[in-house]
C-alpha cells in the first residue's frame, strides 16, 4: 500500500547503502533510512554499534527534555548531536527520504515508556563506565570511542531542543552525509 509509512533503521559494516530510496519505485512513497554506515578505513574491531549507541542515547535525550512526539528528523538531529558529543562522529549517520518526502513529516514511531534509559547511560557512573555494567553492553573496541565525560551530562531543555529541532520548528538543520545531494551548508530536503 503506497500509504504505508516505512521506515529502515540501519546499522551496517558497508559503507554503500542497504536501501536506495533513489532507485525503484519510491515516489511519492512515505519512506525514509537512517543508518549508520560503516567507512571502509576503520578498522575491522572499531566496526558497529556506534550508530546504534547514539540512536539510543538521543532517544534517552529527547525523553529526558520531555519530549514523547517528534518527527523523524527530530530524532535524526539527536542522533547526529549524540554521535559527536559521545562518539567523536567516528560512524557516520545518514537519512534518506523517498522523493517528495521529508524526514519532518513522519513520527517517530519507537517512543519508549517513561523513565527510559539509555544501556550505555546505566553503565555510567560517577567515576566513568562501571566495568561490571558495561559486560554485555559495549565492547572494548567500542569504549575506546566513548566520551565517558559526555555521558548523564545535565542539558538545559531549551538549548537541547534547539540544537535537534533544526533552524525553525518542523525544518531539519543541515547535516553531512546526505543522500539526497545535501551538502554541510545545504539541504535539498528543506
Amino acid at each position: 500500500d503506497e500509504g504505508t509509512r516505512l521506515l529502515f533503521l540501519v546499522d551496517t559494516c558497508f559503507s554503500s547503502p542497504i536501501v536506495d530510496l533513489d532507485r525503484g519505485s519510491w515516489e511519492g512513497r512515505h519512506a525514509i533510512v537512517v543508518a549508520g554506515p560503516q567507512n571502509p578505513s576503520c578498522a575491522e574491531e572499531d566496526r558497529g554499534s556506534i550508530f546504534t549507541h547514539a540512536c539510543m542515547l538521543a532517544i534517552d535525550k529527547l525523553s529526558k527534555v520531555g519530549r514523547d512526539n517528534y518527527s523523524v528528523g527530530m530524532f535524526f538531529n539527536a542522533v547526529l548531536h549524540e554521535n559527536d558529543l559521545v562518539f567523536s562522529s567516528k560512524q557516520d549517520c545518514v537519512v534518506q527520504a523517498a522523493p517528495g518526502f521529508s524526514p519532518d513529516a513522519m513520527a517517530w514511531p519507537l517512543v519508549p515508556p517513561l523513565g527510559y534509559q539509555a544501556p550505555l547511560s546505566r553503565c555510567a557512573g560517577p567515576g566513568g563506565i562501571r566495568s561490571d555494567a558495561a559486560r554485555g553492553v559495549l565492547s572494548a573496541a567500542l569504549l575506546q570511542h566513548v566520551k565517558q565525560e559526555a555521558l548523564n551530562v545535565p542539558v538545559s531543555i531549551e538549548e537541547y531542543i534547539s540544537l535537534v529541532q533544526g533552524q525553525s520548528l518542523f525544518q531539519m538543520k543541515p547535516f553531512r552525509a546526505c543522500h539526497a545531494g545535501c551538502s554541510r551548508g545545504s539541504c535539498a530536503l528543506q
